[in-house]
């Protein structure tokens, strides 16, 4: 039938022309058709890439959340770490600053008492030059006294001898009136000579007693280094949390420094202790 028409329609030249004008109508149909095809297909295309470019996008982003998440894990675990180091330093930085004041105090007081035990130690040496030379020279006259007795006693000793044998009664009465004397003189002298004896035993009891003082001062002595010791090495741990604490003053600008996003430049500090406080509640 289309074949019928067709030629029917080569028989009439109007009908030719209509004809024609419908064949350009289709065509012309058919092309932009097929334009709003390829259209479609090309943005469907675009469509399909903007997709595939985002999902791709939103795996990175997943990755760098994931690794943002493990490094926030980590910068967490450092952060309570780092705090109970601090607040560790701190506790033994007041001990060791209450330590301080009281060995400050401790030795300023044995330093006092040093300085008045070292007084003491100069006047009893003083006293003991003193006593001595007083010793030596009551010896010395003791000395003398011994010898002038001796000196005496051989003296009359000769004069006995000498003596006449007519007067044997006379001479027994002088003898006797002489070992009197003899005898009184020698009372003084063993009077004296325990006096000196007490002197002596006086003096060699100061004596131990100084020497027991300058032991005394010698272990203050020994006790005040043993505590200048420890306060050097109180200033040691002072100056090693000194370092401690310069260290997590560097750590806290370092994690301040990385909250701070590197493409945009903007300080997630607060995020990330609002996240670090959400997370220690649950």
């Amino acid at each position: 039938k289309k074949q019928k028409r067709e030629a029917e329609s080569c028989g009439n030249p109007r009908e030719r022309a209509n004809h024609h004008s419908s064949s350009m109508a289709a065509s012309n149909s058919q092309k932009q058709l097929l334009t709003l095809i390829r259209d479609f297909a090309a943005e469907k295309s675009q469509g399909e890439r903007r997709v595939f470019n985002l999902k791709k996008r939103i795996d990175e982003l997943r990755s760098e959340l994931e690794v943002a998440n493990s490094d926030l894990q980590t910068y967490k675990s450092t952060k309570e770490t780092a705090e109970q180091e601090l607040k560790g330093y701190e506790v033994q930085l007041s001990i060791s600053e209450a330590s301080i004041q009281t060995l400050e105090a401790r030795i300023g007081s044995i330093q006092d008492e040093v300085s008045k035990v070292g007084s003491d130690v100069d006047a009893l040496k003083n006293e003991e030059a003193a006593l001595r030379d007083g010793f030596i020279c009551q010896m010395l006259k003791l000395k003398t006294k011994i010898r002038k007795f001796q000196e005496f006693a051989l003296l009359n000793l000769q004069q006995r001898i000498c003596l006449s044998t007519s007067s044997e009664h006379n001479h027994a009465r002088g003898e006797d009136a002489e070992f009197v004397d003899l005898e009184k003189r020698m009372s003084v002298i063993v009077a004296q000579t325990a006096a000196e004896e007490q002197e002596c035993e006086r003096e060699q009891n100061l004596h131990n007693q100084l020497h027991q003082e300058l032991d005394d001062s010698k272990r203050r002595k020994e006790l005040i280094e043993g505590i200048m010791k420890d306060i050097e090495d109180l200033q040691d741990l002072t100056r090693q949390t000194s370092e401690l604490e310069e260290k997590c003053a560097s750590f806290s600008e370092e994690l301040q420094r990385r909250c701070i996003c590197p493409s945009c430049h903007v300080d997630n500090s607060n995020s990330l202790a609002e996240l670090l406080q959400q997370m220690e509640q649950q």
